[in-house]
């Protein structure tokens, strides 16, 4: 069985690149803000609503929506883009690409989610898991 064409990669720069973008993210954040209560329960992130019973519109059952455009990686952002190859090169993830649905999935999230995500996924025990592709689309699940 022949063996794919191995693309040398330069782990350590991938890293260190995720590594900077993480950090640069954390610093984009609003410092300082109070955050409002809401009959003794937080109130929700600004842009996010809420529904019935304080539950976020998140969390409900999903409406039926109509297909997207298939999505590919390099339709992510960059920092995005960058983690997936680390987590491709630490053979976190398997395959020259990832699937469309993965993609869009990550696509959807905001960046410093995804980026969260990603993160908890490289972090995961390997040895667990059955179908990485399954395990990964999972704790997107999770995030969106």
């Amino acid at each position: 069985q022949p063996m794919p064409p191995q693309i040398p990669t330069d782990i350590l720069g991938l890293a260190d690149k995720a590594a900077s973008a993480i950090a640069a993210l954390g610093q984009n954040k609003p410092i300082g803000k109070k955050q409002q209560q809401v009959g003794g329960v937080p109130a929700p992130p600004h842009g996010q609503q809420q529904h019935q019973f304080g539950q976020p519109l998140a969390m409900q059952l999903p409406q039926h929506q109509p297909p997207q455009p298939s999505v590919s990686e390099s339709d992510l952002p960059l920092m995005v883009s960058y983690a997936v190859r680390n987590l491709r090169a630490t053979h976190h993830i398997e395959g020259a690409t990832l699937e469309p649905d993965l993609c869009s999935m990550l696509k959807r999230l905001p960046e410093h989610q995804a980026l969260l995500a990603l993160e908890r996924f490289s972090s995961c025990d390997q040895s667990t898991m059955r179908n990485k592709t399954a395990y990964l689309r999972g704790v997107l699940r999770r995030f969106s």
